[in-house]
């Protein structure tokens, strides 16, 4: 489904680059590219130069059309109804002997799985490993920001003053059960415009922090404070020294020894990510073959991860998506407008899918604790999770539906992004509900999240098929909020009203998992938002006696695991400790309480059948039976002589014999230990 188009020029020349240059191509129903506004959100409308443009029809045809390399001056010029060219940003008039341009053309059936596939593309070409959702800081752990929206945005809050402010944030934090990771300093913090004062609008005097908030230095706040730090950035005021000191392209710095000495401050001041905001307006490097990509972000990456530092993208282009393909410490990108509220949530799924295929993690931007649906989507977005409430304003309860009591935040393994229709449905204006999914996957068990909500009052019936998503049996589908649900047969339809957006209780939002080899369908820990992540539930299996062996912080004793059952199930404890099952004959959901062992874990059992176990007897002559029930379907007996680690087990070669009901296997006595057990 892939081709890479390579054009190299052999002797310098003007740019009148074009190559593929497509006179006509299929005229899809629909377009979809990245441009509009400073936040380069998705538009149907528009064909911006810089973007991907992604193709598609109402049957989910689908092909996209980039550049592959040199994104940062890359031009693919779309037209509506006649031609596609790609090559260089017009604005450089000249090629050098040598230079090579690449483009890229994926086409297949299925959005979702041809932005997966070119997304894919670009990072092998780059050789980019994307980050696990919990591969910093930022995306593991709650964290607080300080951003335009939130309480403390250019507001040090006098008396008290920010730095004490900010302590006092992760005290409270931590006194109400849900402690910080890290705390974002936005532009608040350093020097700004020509009086290099704080609370400048201008860009960046010194990037060094105002002496009256930190007169004793970032480094000493930060270690009074205790948490890693994430700090912003903007570009170069005009009045900066800096512009003598250092080469500079536009209004950023693109010399690589401000890069390397900035950097190493910020990792001697525990800062862990740098947050390059305004990348698509002041932010901007002059148009050259060099400046934008490997002279200003390319030497900003190389510094930072010199230093152990990740990177944070906000105010994107569409060209600095696609160069966020090249850097492994590139973690997130902001993909939402300023203060997340349910007027973006549109913009910031369509965004998260970019984002995403690009092997980085989308950020929603601030919000507070107490905007439940706010929250439900930054955390279904598998990036960072980060109010900015004031002090005295932490909604724990609200909080700890998202993460765990060591703030350890449980998220999907994909980000929530929209379905296939609903691309369909907004490019079309057709009005019908926004559906939005994400998922985790445990093996052969699949555990979908389904966020909707309306675009016309008028029209708030919606549906998805779990099929559609990769749960081809019957499923369990559980309205989250409601706390009730209902078995949907495999390849049916579940049908539901939702409601217009808001930041608290607006839209609907649903959990549909198979109902499996069991009979059970496993929901999980429904006091978090992501029922069955692996942070809360790190393994299951269904294979006719359901288990899952569940994740616990340091200090919690007790979780509440919930699912549905035909009747009341049998459970087991494997590990840890089991008590407290209830079942609901009229729901025919059921409860049970489960607490860790010594290594932090529990893993419990269940089954509509009584769970097996076996017997031994002695007989007559010295031997023993073995026993165990012959309705124990899949369990094979296995035998080993040492249980010192590591043991060993192998299945018992031992003749099993049927009668009254039991599986019987007539042991020898010897003078050596044997140890049995039952294996599924």
């Amino acid at each position: 489904p892939v081709i890479i188009f390579n054009d190299t020029t052999l002797a310098a020349g003007i740019n009148d680059l074009a190559f593929p240059q497509w006179v006509s191509y299929p005229q899809t129903s629909s377009h979809l590219t990245f441009g509009e506004n400073a936040f380069a959100e998705y538009t149907f409308k528009n064909l911006h130069d810089d973007s991907p443009g992604i193709f598609f029809n109402t049957n989910h045809d689908t092909f996209i059309l980039s550049a592959a390399t040199n994104y940062m001056v890359a031009s693919t010029v779309m037209k509506n109804t006649s031609s596609i060219s790609c090559g260089i940003n017009s604005a450089i008039t000249q090629l050098p002997s040598g230079f090579t341009h690449r483009s890229i053309l994926t086409a297949q059936n299925g959005i979702d799985q041809c932005y997966t596939t070119w997304g894919n593309a670009l990072m092998a070409l780059a050789g980019k490993t994307p980050p696990a959702n919990d591969a910093a800081v930022e995306l593991d752990k709650l964290g607080y920001w300080t951003d335009n929206g939130a309480t403390y945005y250019y507001n040090i809050n006098q008396p008290l003053g920010i730095q004490n402010t900010l302590i006092a944030i992760r005290d409270e934090y931590a006194s109400k059960g849900v402690p910080l990771g890290y705390v974002q300093l936005d532009s608040w913090w350093y020097q700004k415009g020509s009086n290099a004062t704080w609370n400048s609008s201008g860009g960046i005097y010194l990037y060094e922090p105002d002496p009256t908030l930190f007169p004793t230095g970032l480094a000493d706040f930060q270690q009074r404070l205790g948490l890693p730090l994430i700090t912003h950035s903007r570009w170069i005021d005009a009045s900066s020294p800096y512009r003598t000191n250092y080469t500079m392209s536009a209004n950023v710095i693109t010399d690589m020894r401000y890069w390397t000495n900035r950097m190493a401050y910020l990792k001697s001041c525990g800062v862990v990510t740098f947050e390059q905001d305004w990348l698509s307006v002041n932010g901007t490097p002059a148009m050259s073959l060099t400046d934008g990509g490997s002279a200003y972000l390319g030497n900003m990456q190389a510094a930072a991860a010199a230093n152990g530092i990740n990177l944070q993208y906000c105010m994107n282009q569409g060209r600095t998506f696609m160069q966020g393909s090249l850097y492994n410490n590139l973690m997130t990108v902001r993909d939402s407008y300023d203060r997340f509220n349910s007027n973006r949530w549109k913009a910031f799924l369509f965004g998260s899918r970019i984002v995403h295929a690009l092997g980085v993690w989308p950020w929603c931007d601030v919000f507070m604790s107490s905007e439940t649906r706010n929250l439900l989507l930054a955390t279904l977005s598998c990036g960072p999770v980060g109010p900015g409430d004031a002090l005295n304003a932490v909604d724990a309860a609200n909080l700890k539906q998202s993460a765990r009591s060591d703030g350890v935040i449980v998220k999907p393994d994909e980000p929530l992004v929209p379905t296939e229709d609903t691309y369909v449905n907004d490019a079309l204006g057709l009005g019908q509900p926004f559906i939005a999914t994400g998922f985790t996957d445990h093996t052969n068990s699949l555990a979908l999240y389904v966020f909707a909500f309306g675009e016309d009052a008028s029209k708030l019936s919606g549906s998805f098929k779990p099929a559609d998503f990769g749960i081809t049996n019957n499923a369990y589908v559980y309205d989250y909020f409601a706390a009730t649900g209902m078995v949907v047969s495999a390849g049916s339809t579940f049908n539901f009203t939702t409601t217009m957006p808001n930041d608290t209780n607006g839209g609907s939002y649903f959990i549909a998992v198979p109902i499996g080899s069991s009979g059970i369908a496993f929901l999980g820990d429904t006091n978090k938002f992501v029922t069955r992540g692996k942070k809360r539930i790190a393994e299951f299996t269904d294979t006719g006696v359901l288990r899952a062996t569940v994740a616990f912080a340091a200090g919690e004793t007790n979780v509440t695991l919930s699912g549905y059952a035909p009747k009341n199930p049998y459970v087991l404890a494997a590990a840890g400790v089991t008590n407290g099952l209830t079942y609901d004959t009229t729901t025919h959901l059921f409860t049970l309480n489960v607490s860790p062992d010594n290594s932090g874990t529990a893993t419990v059992a269940l089954s509509l059948a009584p769970l097996p176990s076996l017997q031994v007897t002695p007989v007559i002559g010295g031997q023993f039976q073995v026993s165990w029930p012959a309705d124990a379907i899949g369990y094979l007996l296995e035998k080993t002589t040492n249980l010192s680690p590591p043991v060993v087990w192998s299945q018992s070669s031992d003749p099993v014999v049927s009668t009254n009901g039991w599986n019987v296997v007539t042991v020898t006595n010897s003078n050596s230990a044997a140890f049995y057990r039952l294996k599924q």
